[in-house]
């Protein structure tokens, strides 16, 4: 039995190491897109609840280095308790603008739809509220819809202004879901995006399966609808340009839901993408087992894949961190480790069984 859970720990931990690297390999091979040839945009922006950011929203859209004639702005109330959807109403941009309040149905998946039946842009952005972006973003996005195969977009993300360990922590695991999404896209078995910074031509969202009876995930969802029937027609938008920022949960509690809303979708992937998950949380699962075994044979194991851990991941990060600038990483990466080894080894776990909260809502 020692001998099988010594290979097994062994094994692991050289899998994950190989992965991390085949990760700075895809990142390094990501395309940069120089062309732009302007068409015609519907930004679509869900908003529930989001009073307290949507000036600052307003003022980076009026920003835009894009054609205002060639800009349609959607905005969609989702049943907003608070001053939003007046805000949205009131304000007066160059640009066309339409407010949609959701009636009968809810959730972001349906804001969206709602957005997709009323769109006149060849080419639909996504964004969130509480975001931010520089003035060549949508350039940046758009470049490359150029090429004619290019069916869908995803763009970089990052959070900024967190302060602390624990804000520190998210925005470099953040970091890494963004990277290794990226990664993924080049690999050719796309996994992870993220809705706050995508776009795609309109002319795939008919028929596309975003699993509406799933309370996320409409960006992965949309993704892996495009792949199945076009493989070769999704790309990642490296350039800094293209970086959008938001703020990091305000809370642990927000962050731990928010990941186990994230973590809800992990069995969606694809069987690729669901079996390479499945031994990184098997490697951590491991770990974890080795620290409790209190023997020095476990503790020892335990030290070797928790060094091998850091040294592959540290050698991803010096590829990708570069691109977001996350704060004193090198220290939070190894700090953190007490924190990400029992987050990936239990996340999957509690996420399926409890509900999580979004916007104000419990949800399965």
């Amino acid at each position: 039995m020692m001998i099988v859970l010594y290979f097994l720990c062994i094994g692991t931990a050289l899998f994950y190491a190989v992965l991390l690297f085949k990760y700075r390999s895809l990142w390094y091979e990501l395309p940069s897109f120089k062309g732009l040839e302007r068409k015609s945009v519907s930004i679509i922006i869900p908003v529930r609840n989001e009073e307290k950011y949507l000036k600052r929203l307003f003022r980076y859209l009026k920003s835009l280095n894009y054609p205002p004639e060639l800009i349609e702005l959607i905005l969609v109330d989702d049943h907003s308790e608070d001053n939003s959807l007046a805000l949205m109403q009131d304000v007066k941009f160059k640009f066309k603008k339409r407010v949609l309040a959701l009636n009968q149905t809810q959730g972001k998946k349906e804001a969206i739809k709602a957005a997709w039946e009323v769109a006149e842009g060849e080419i639909l952005v996504q964004t969130d509220a509480d975001c931010i972006f520089q003035g060549n973003w949508l350039n940046a996005m758009m470049r490359p819809f150029s090429n004619p195969e290019v069916n869908f977009v995803s763009g970089p993300v990052k959070f900024f202004g967190g302060v602390g360990l624990y804000k520190h922590f998210a925005e470099l695991e953040f970091v890494s879901l963004i990277a290794i999404g990226a990664a993924h896209i080049q690999w050719g078995h796309p996994m992870i995006c993220n809705g706050a910074n995508m776009a795609y031509r309109k002319s795939v969202v008919e028929g596309a399966d975003i699993k509406m009876n799933r309370a996320s995930g409409e960006d992965v969802f949309l993704m892996k609808s495009i792949h199945e029937k076009n493989p070769d027609s999704i790309v990642f938008q490296k350039s800094n340009e293209a970086l959008v920022s938001t703020e990091p949960p305000d809370s642990f509690k927000g962050f731990f839901h928010q990941r186990m809303r994230w973590a809800s979708k992990n069995t969606e992937y694809g069987a690729f993408n669901t079996g390479l998950l499945g031994l990184v949380w098997l490697f951590n699962v491991l770990i974890l087992i080795n620290i409790f075994s209190f023997t020095s044979f476990g503790l020892t194991l335990a030290a070797f894949q928790i060094v091998l851990k850091i040294l592959a991941e540290t050698f991803f990060y010096e590829a990708a961190v570069p691109s977001f600038e996350p704060k004193e990483w090198r220290f939070t990466h190894i700090v953190a480790q007490v924190i990400h080894i029992p987050y990936i080894a239990f996340m999957p776990i509690i996420s399926k069984l409890f509900k999580f909260e979004w916007k104000g809502r419990k949800l399965n």
